[in-house]
């Protein structure tokens, strides 16, 4: 069995060396592992002792963008399990085995661990388990974010949900999770698998900026989907949480704002529809009414939190 560790670069040979020796370092009892670098930058990158090893691959896509490199980089991969780890973020020791170990024992599509965030300076700014377990779907459009690099998913439910989408240049694994949720269970773990820069450090490449459009970009793509509402209907048999119906409810609505406001009548009529037939057993609870009003910020309590 092969793991593969698929990592993006642009410009940041410094950060890109620390990225891959992490994975190179694993110790996986019953899996290989190979490291798959795709450079986007328009210079070759300089020698480094990491390219010697035969488990380094290195492409190279010369500006294409992230989803592009990603996907590509995909494509060469002969992993069971594709594991997208960003150039500025490193894996934790043991932290592919624990993964493995989680994600053999299942039939999930995507199997993932907990993550230590961090600032500008390396401090340790919070330990984050995020639980969307199961049928994720729900807790997923609600903007519950997980990072690739803390998980393990199966190539071939890579592949069933379409790769990623070269529309979205922010956010995009927030997109893909989604549409994998659709079809494929989730497994969490316990175990710190990875640390991650978190934010808009001065190091960055994501457009932090554009992360609120890009967050309603990917929910009018969830809601366009012809199976989303049943899908969300069944998740959140799973997922019980009233604010993650409130919130869910108040993005139905505000998406219908938005279509009235474009002439789009039709497609406001059906978020307004689907909105309301998710109302039902969020109406009794005072916290369903904060969340589908505004009053609380998206943090759907019980479903992320520090250690």
């Amino acid at each position: 069995m092969i793991i593969s560790t698929i990592i993006p670069t642009f410009n940041r040979e410094h950060l890109l060396t620390r990225a891959v020796e992490s994975v190179l370092s694993q110790d996986v009892t019953g899996a290989d592992t190979e490291v798959i670098v795709v450079n986007d930058a328009q210079d070759p990158l300089h020698r480094a002792s990491w390219q010697e090893s035969p488990c380094v691959t290195v492409i190279n896509t010369c500006q294409k963008e992230r989803c592009i490199a990603r996907n590509a980089g995909a494509a060469l991969a002969r992993g069971k399990y594709l594991h997208f780890l960003d150039d500025d973020d490193t894996l934790l020791p043991g932290g592919l085995a624990a993964l493995l170990d989680v994600a053999e024992s299942t039939d999930a599509a995507f199997a993932f661990g907990s993550y230590e965030a961090l600032i500008d300076d390396g401090a340790i700014v919070n330990v984050v388990r995020p639980i969307a377990v199961g049928n994720a779907y729900a807790v997923l459009v609600a903007g519950l974010g997980i990072p690739l690099g803390a998980g393990l998913l199966r190539s071939d439910a890579f592949w069933s949900a379409g790769g990623f989408d070269l529309s979205f240049t922010i956010m995009e694994d927030m997109e893909l999770l989604q549409r994998v949720s659709m079809s494929g269970r989730f497994v969490g773990t316990e175990a710190v698998v990875a640390k991650f820069s978190m934010g808009s450090h001065t190091a960055s490449t994501t457009a932090w900026d554009k992360g609120s459009e890009a967050c309603r970009r990917q929910r009018e793509k969830a809601f366009c989907h012809p199976n989303c509402l049943a899908s969300l209907v069944e998740s959140l048999r799973e997922h019980r949480s009233p604010e993650l119906r409130g919130f869910l409810v108040r993005y139905y609505f505000g998406s219908a704002f938005r279509n009235v406001s474009g002439a789009r009548v039709l497609a406001a009529i059906s978020r307004i529809a689907a909105g309301l037939a998710l109302c039902g057993p969020g109406l009794p609870r005072a916290r369903f009414w904060a969340a589908a009003c505004g009053r609380e910020s998206p943090v759907i309590p019980g479903l992320v939190g520090p250690r």
